[in-house]
């Protein structure tokens, strides 16, 4: 199951960043929030927003920083998500013992572990969903519960 999960998270990163869709031609609004467990804020955490209906692009992503917060964008080049109804994927990879990555290696070199609870990876039954609107959110919620159901 984890090395499904990591899988799943190596090829939507790699199509979210490297050529499902470079956001260049779609219009964007600003959007940011806060990843948290149950309250509490959560660094390093990957945040994937797949569109629920067509918005004009395939993904967006954005990393945690040390509050939690998270800057949404489409492409290394551009911030912000198309209006609409996304669902959201949460992962956190660290080397087995929970330490992070060190700087220079790869997760499948260290043996890459996900610290969040598979369900909020499941793309078939979003665990959370947001809505971006035209306006734009900066105030977007990513808060997990430490077991889901």
């Amino acid at each position: 199951m984890k090395k499904l999960a990591f899988t799943a998270f190596i090829a939507l990163t790699a199509c979210v960043m490297q050529g499902c869709d470079d956001g260049t031609n779609v219009e964007t609004v600003p959007a940011a929030g806060i990843v948290s467990m149950a309250g509490k804020p959560l660094e390093g955490v990957s945040v994937s927003l797949l569109p629920i209906s067509d918005v004009g692009i395939k993904g967006a992503y954005g990393v945690s920083d040390s509050s939690g917060n998270v800057t949404i964008q489409v492409s290394p080049d551009q911030e912000g998500i198309p209006p609409g109804e996304y669902g959201v994927i949460l992962q956190q990879f660290t080397q087995p013992d929970g330490s992070p990555i060190p700087e220079g290696s790869s997760a499948a070199d260290v043996g890459a572990v996900n610290q969040i609870h598979p369900l909020y990876g499941n793309t078939d039954n979003f665990l959370i969903k947001v809505t971006v609107p035209p306006e734009g959110d900066s105030n977007l919620k990513f808060d997990m519960v430490k077991n889901p159901r």
